[in-house]
């Protein structure tokens, strides 16, 4: 990619998915989208009403995104949704729609 640009991916707060779980999901969203690797990854948190309303939101514009929904064979309920990844934008550009969201914040050790 040529350029500064972020992807941003909203997790599920609801879930409450441990430290492997969130990764996997994070992870599983990226790859669906299909980009190259951008030089600012932000990591970003949600309730289950906001990713869909984002998804919905998104779904309106040319942003390129993937909601995931997860399967259910560990940890959570078949078929909750997870994780969103969306867009490469530029990195002086924080989108108006994201502003309320929180950094995700996990502890690792």
């Amino acid at each position: 990619m040529i350029g500064n640009r972020k992807l941003y991916i909203v997790v599920n707060k609801d879930l409450k998915m441990s430290v492997g779980k969130t990764s996997a999901q994070v992870a599983h969203s990226v790859a669906r989208l299909k980009i190259k690797a951008p030089r600012i990854v932000i990591v970003l948190q949600a309730t289950t009403e906001q990713m869909h309303n984002l998804n919905t939101y998104l779904d309106s514009t040319e942003i390129g995104h993937h909601l995931y929904i997860d399967e259910g064979v560990n940890e959570i309920a078949p078929m909750s949704v997870t994780a969103l990844a969306f867009g490469l934008v530029e990195d002086d550009f924080v989108p108006d729609f994201i502003a309320g969201f929180s950094l995700l914040r996990r502890r690792l050790f």
